[in-house]
């Protein structure tokens, strides 16, 4: 054998062994921690799927579906225009953009198909407190129910608003408290003014139960804060960090609609550290083989 062949030979066990470390070390430098619990991502490894569940891919025209349906309801609510319980016009809501990074936390853990708020930390480097929304649907042998088009997402969506919309009362509205035993929070996840971002995952558990999720930065439901400020639609929209303009679509809603996460695959967050990965052990495996090709070059001339 020569030897460059067999420092090769040697290297590669060695890198396999670097690899396995060097990968989870990684995922926790770009996926934040939140206190002592272990992101999502790096939990799943980076999202694959447990035996039995299928990751149904996010396509741009179900990004934008998600952005359209959440900014229609928010317009609804900040204009003034739904009038069940105690809702009333809000002054400095902004409008939903989306965001491949969210995706790819939420994708991440639908990858385990466990209907639940199973993982703790959705964290991205850009949001550190991430909120949750959750739908699910079991598939009907007499329903052509796919999980995937533009009727059925909306669908999915305007469930999470209708869910509680009849439970809201002026104090739930105003310090977010909870109704006696009435769970409200879909809805108003859905309509917190200081939530900007979303990204949603999906997937499919044996081919029978369908789940969504959605994760929004940054997260709502405060207790003892209020949904919005009430007032005049978009008379009172952020100026911080930077100054926001009413919506020439929805014109009750702050700021533009950022589009550039529509084409983003799913599995761009993951690339960034895989190809980082894979070039910091391509210059290791060279060093590696250059070290023991001289190591055995001299070996080989003081036998000589």
């Amino acid at each position: 054998m020569k030897t460059p062949m067999r420092c090769l030979c040697l290297c590669i066990p060695l890198l396999l062994l670097l690899n396995v470390n060097s990968i989870n070390g990684n995922c926790h430098a770009q996926w934040p921690t939140c206190g002592t619990e272990e992101n999502v991502v790096c939990k799943t490894k980076y999202g694959k799927p447990v035996p039995h569940c299928k990751i149904i891919r996010a396509t741009p025209e179900f990004r934008e579906t998600i952005v359209d349906s959440h900014n229609f309801y928010r317009n609804h609510v900040a204009t003034g225009n739904e009038t069940r319980g105690a809702f009333r016009p809000i002054a400095d809501m902004r409008t939903i953009s989306y965001d491949s990074y969210l995706e790819f936390t939420a994708q991440c853990q639908a990858s385990r198909c466990n209907y639940d708020h199973d993982a703790d930390c959705y964290a991205t480097k850009n949001f550190t407190d991430v909120g949750q929304n959750l739908n699910g649907r079991v598939i009907e042998e007499d329903t052509n129910f796919t999980f995937s088009s533009v009727e059925e997402t909306r669908s999915m969506v305007s469930q999470w608003f209708e869910l509680e919309i009849v439970e809201s009362d002026d104090k739930v509205l105003r310090d977010f408290s909870r109704m006696k035993a009435v769970m409200i929070g879909y809805l108003y996840q859905m309509v917190w003014a200081e939530t900007h971002r979303i990204g949603c995952g999906r997937s499919v558990k044996e081919d029978k139960y369908n789940m969504m999720i959605c994760n929004y930065g940054p997260r709502g439901l405060r207790v003892t804060k209020p949904i919005g400020k009430f007032g005049r639609p978009c008379s009172r929209c952020p100026e911080k960090p930077e100054k926001l303009s009413c919506n020439e679509v929805y014109e009750g809603l702050c700021g533009e609609v950022d589009k550039s996460h529509y084409n983003l695959t799913i599995s761009r967050a993951a690339q960034v550290v895989d190809n980082n990965m894979c070039s910091w052990l391509t210059k290791m495996c060279f060093a590696t083989s250059f070290s023991l090709n001289i190591w055995f070059s001299d070996l080989t001339n003081w036998i000589s």
